[in-house]
């Protein structure tokens, strides 16, 4: 099983929601985050 992050914008939003998603989960942790960045190269 694995836990997909939706399609985020940048870097740090794609990493903030697969915190929140891992955290959310039992036990505050997760296996196979995949997480997607739209623009990876994208500052803030």
């Amino acid at each position: 099983m694995y836990l997909p992050i939706p399609p985020q914008s940048d870097c740090a939003s794609a990493w903030r929601e697969a915190v929140r998603a891992v955290n959310s989960q039992s036990g505050h942790s997760a296996y196979n985050v995949i997480i997607d960045v739209l623009e990876p190269e994208r500052k803030r």
